[in-house]
């Protein structure tokens, strides 16, 4: 639950004049404060700036119960290099500097990780298993789901049927880590 309607008060800012400041209709704001549509995190960034707090603030989220990991990728949130980003603890115990956050760029994981959801990565999961893994095949860094066939051979999958599965043998890629988790991020 996001704490913009708190925030905003605290802040003696109307719902229409936020709406103003961000650029959309106070109707669209009041659904996004009653969490009748999801926020999305450029827009919650951009509130967190106008109302000269912390993005994590403008999210609702603890800073007691969270991990800050660090974005692999933030500029696809229009973040800083060297941002970090602050998540609940995942369901399996994992050392918090094990842990880094990868933005998925494109549509490929779609359904299970939709494009620009927030995949929690273990850097300490390197095992060749099948399962989703962050891995380099060349220059490229990508998220796939691997699939082991032997000791030689495995499937580089996605879950967009859109794209072909491509089958390797084991030494031409590097896993770089497993994902464990994701956060959904979606549009309004």
């Amino acid at each position: 639950m996001n704490n913009i309607k708190q925030l905003r008060k605290n802040n003696n800012i109307s719902v229409s004049k936020l709406a103003e400041e961000i650029g959309m209709s106070q109707a669209n704001l009041t659904k996004i404060e009653n969490n009748q549509v999801e926020l999305k995190i450029d827009l919650a960034q951009k509130i967190a700036n106008i109302l000269n707090t912390d993005l994590n603030s403008v999210l609702g989220i603890s800073k007691s119960s969270t991990y800050l990991i660090d974005l692999l990728n933030p500029e696809l949130y229009n973040l800083p290099e060297g941002s970090k980003w602050q998540i609940l603890p995942p369901n399996t115990y994992t050392d918090p500097a094990n842990i880094k956050g990868y933005i998925l760029p494109d549509d490929t994981m779609t359904p299970l990780f939709p494009k620009h959801s927030l995949v929690i990565l273990d850097y300490t999961k390197t095992t060749l298993e099948n399962g989703v893994f962050l891995i380099k095949e060349g220059e490229f860094v990508q998220l796939r789901r691997l699939q082991v066939h032997s000791q030689n051979t495995i499937s580089i999958l996605t879950e967009n049927k859109s794209y072909h599965p491509k089958e390797v043998r084991v030494g031409a890629n590097i896993i770089l880590a497993k994902a464990i988790s994701v956060i959904h991020q979606h549009t309004i």
